[in-house]
């Protein structure tokens, strides 16, 4: 009743039920705040359905893609919607790349457990996510957490989405830019720069553009070319 309560006034007065006026904000300033938020997160879009991928299939890896992009998009804006309606915080929520990863390459991949029955345990750990939260015992753990540990970990899944970006085919517009690739000495090393799709990362306004290889260019010429192709 609370809820519905809520959502009738969010309808007649949206300024009312988000404090607009009390919070010293504006509409212009939050609006703003949500686009920005939107473009920080809308690589999620993209690198979740990316590494579920690799996990949930039907004949091969990536034959779903479009549909885990579909799923990612209304997850993360049901979810981001609910918490705003029902709390007025101004988070936004997306799956999370650290499970993501857990699912895909330990649980399906190297557990070899079939990814529905993957799907139903993560349910489970959901509903006993509520359940810790709704109790209490989750502020307790977080707490419990040293700030460093947060800090790192926030470090740590930055570095790993960059990684993400980086490696791959960039023949595939699926599976990364190439700046990375595989490597039986070092597991990883640098990718070839002559390559013209690897290089139009560099490019401002995103056009391929073809180049001399890397080490016949000058460091000056490279700049120039980076920055204006």
């Amino acid at each position: 009743m609370k809820y519905l309560t809520r959502f009738h006034n969010l309808v007649r007065s949206p300024a009312q039920v988000f404090q607009i006026k009390q919070l010293g904000t504006t509409y212009q300033t939050e609006i703003l705040a949500g686009i920005t938020t939107f473009i920080t997160m809308a690589y999620t879009l993209v690198v979740t359905p990316r590494i579920l991928s690799h996990g949930i299939f039907l004949q091969h890896p990536g034959d779903l893609f479009d549909e885990l992009v579909m799923a990612t998009a209304i997850v993360s804006a049901v979810a981001t919607a609910l918490i705003s309606l029902l709390t007025n915080y101004p988070f936004a929520l997306a799956p999370g790349m650290g499970l993501n990863s857990l699912f895909a390459f330990s649980v399906v991949l190297e557990l070899k457990l079939n990814w529905h029955l993957a799907l139903t345990a993560v349910l489970l750990q959901g509903l006993l996510l509520i359940a810790l939260s709704m109790s209490g015992i989750r502020d307790r753990l977080i707490n419990a957490i040293p700030l460093s540990l947060k800090q790192a970990t926030v470090a740590g899944i930055g570095f790993f989405m960059a990684y993400i970006a980086m490696s791959g085919n960039p023949e595939s517009p699926t599976l990364g830019a190439g700046l990375i690739v595989a490597s039986a000495a070092t597991k990883t090393t640098l990718g070839s720069l002559s390559n013209p799709v690897t290089l139009s990362l560099f490019c401002q306004s995103g056009k391929t553009q073809l180049v001399k290889p890397f080490w016949r260019l000058n460091f000056r010429f490279l700049t120039i070319n980076f920055s204006y192709c």
